[in-house]
């Protein structure tokens, strides 16, 4: 049955980041009807390292793995799956840099389950059983890395992986007897059309539960259905840009542009190039991550150049939309609900997955932060999304969908379950758009990288590769100039990315 829902338009722009899975116990579910994957993130039953200089030793007990080209170091992880049921799309083995990082991370190979974690010594490791899986290349300090070994997980048994480097700048990751971070494989399966049965997962989150809840609760009812169609939108005078219905934003994480087009770990994602506008020559803005969120949400940096708790006072998207009557709504994966304002949170209604503070700009500012009704009636997870529920709708994937912790192909696989929901409802169809966005890339060009930016919409121009400059200002100036907000800022030195869109009907 068609739906048609009254007096919404949409925009959408997705920022996706990547995941930190929780317990194995607990499979990542989204509805059939939104994706026909979920996830299982299982724990090591064992895992150690070995040294060359030191061939008798054991160090099964320890709460750290090491990875070494010089003197040489590899270590050893051994995953009992069970409980697959549906054809293995994607697996990843998820490791936790307890270290200061490295220019060369770890290969990874499959090997035979002949070794016991209090017995594996350099003289006794197992042989490999395959070539290179894949190599993590250049690990961040203190974050979470992913290594595709899709191609050795084929559905339920054991599997051991060895991790080694030829590079003398080795790292030092957390093991199954760490405090936190243990490592994990990541499992993802293709279901049928029937819902995946499981017990819903509690919420754990990393500090302070959030206060009671004595603003306005999040509404979590389908939206009334009407058969009346929403107008379609006509371009402004002013602008040269359609007035959008909605407008959908989705930010992915750290790959630069040539990572992710022409890539075959990404096929869905190309498969939108021919159909919809892309701005070939779009930068981020900065390094790390949470600035350029907070730049793309409100024109500036405002100070902030790293990823820990800031509490912004300046003026922002949402207060630009509110005050010309227009609504908003933030969807983040994983997030517990409560205005909850801590840095982290895991599992919830969305399954499992990671959710992350710094991914989310709203809640950064104090104006939503210190507003309790404001916060949790505009910010919620993604298990309530709906594509007509707000004039502009930003989707949170957590650390896995986004990127951030898991390969390029499990962010391709999220997004093609995923917009679907969006291409499909009356709210895109009827003007809406999509801007399909990275938050920054590997390199410095520009401040932040070379990203890939998509404008999904029946307003774009199929195959259109625009050479113009554009950054996250740029695209923040788009949707002001779209909905005639006025500029915040350094958007108001940016130029708006009309050419992605032609004029007359949708």
């Amino acid at each position: 049955m068609k739906r048609s829902w009254l007096g919404l338009a949409a925009i959408v722009v997705v920022f996706l980041t990547g995941c930190n899975l929780a317990s194995p116990t607990r499979a990542d579910l989204v509805s059939p009807d939104l994706q026909q994957h979920h996830t299982i993130a299982f724990s090591a039953s064992a895992d150690s390292w070995v040294s060359h200089e030191h061939p008798k030793a054991n160090f099964g007990t320890s709460s750290e793995l090491k990875v070494d080209g010089s003197p040489v170091k590899r270590s050893y992880l051994r995953f009992d799956i069970t409980g697959v049921s549906g054809k293995v799309t994607g697996a990843t083995l998820r490791l936790y840099d307890d270290g200061n990082g490295s220019v060369a991370g770890p290969a990874v190979y499959l090997t035979g389950n002949a070794w016991t974690e209090k017995g594996i010594t350099w003289n006794d490791r197992p042989s490999r059983l395959s070539g290179v899986l894949d190599t993590a290349g250049r690990v961040r300090a203190s974050s979470w890395i992913g290594l595709d070994v899709t191609k050795a997980v084929v559905g339920n048994g054991t599997y051991s992986f060895e991790l080694a480097s030829s590079s003398s700048d080795g790292v030092l990751l957390s093991s199954r007897e760490a405090a936190d971070h243990r490592p994990e494989l990541v499992v993802t399966v293709q279901v049928s059309g029937t819902a995946v049965a499981a017990q819903t997962p509690t919420v754990a989150v990393s500090a302070t539960p959030p206060p009671a809840n004595t603003g306005t609760p999040v509404a979590t009812q389908t939206p009334v259905q009407t058969s009346t169609s929403a107008p379609a939108p006509t371009p402004t005078a002013t602008s040269g840009l359609p007035s959008f219905g909605h407008v959908y934003l989705i930010v992915m994480e750290n790959k630069e542009y040539d990572s992710i087009v022409g890539s075959p770990k990404a096929p869905y994602i190309n498969s939108l190039l021919s159909k919809y506008s892309t701005a070939s020559n779009y930068y981020a803005v900065t390094h790390p991550s949470q600035p350029n969120y907070i730049a793309l949400f409100s024109g500036s940096t405002h100070g902030v150049t790293d990823d820990d708790v800031h509490n912004v006072s300046g003026r922002n998207l949402a207060d630009q939309l509110e005050t010309k009557g227009r609504s908003w709504k933030v969807f983040a994966e994983n997030y517990p609900g409560g205005c909850y304002t801590d840095k982290t949170a895991t599992g919830g209604e969305d399954g499992s997955g990671t959710y992350a503070r710094k991914h989310n700009p709203a809640i950064s500012f104090t104006d939503v932060n210190q507003n309790y009704s404001r916060c949790a009636s505009h910010i919620t997870d993604l298990k309530h999304f709906d594509p007509a529920a707000a004039s502009f709708e930003m989707i949170v994937p957590n650390l896995c969908n986004d990127m951030h912790d898991c390969p390029v192909s499990s962010g391709d696989s999220f997004l093609e379950g995923f917009l679907p929901r969006i291409l499909e409802s009356q709210a895109w169809k009827q003007g809406g758009v999509i801007f399909l966005t990275f938050d920054e890339g590997d390199s410095d060009v520009h401040g932040g990288g070379h990203v890939l930016t998509i404008a999904i919409s029946p307003y774009s121009r199929p195959g259109y590769h625009s050479p113009s400059f554009y950054d996250h200002y740029s695209l923040l100036r788009t949707i002001e100039d779209a909905w005639g907000l006025g500029c915040l800022e350094k958007s108001c030195d940016a130029s708006s990315m009309k050419d992605l869109f032609r004029t007359g009907n949708p």
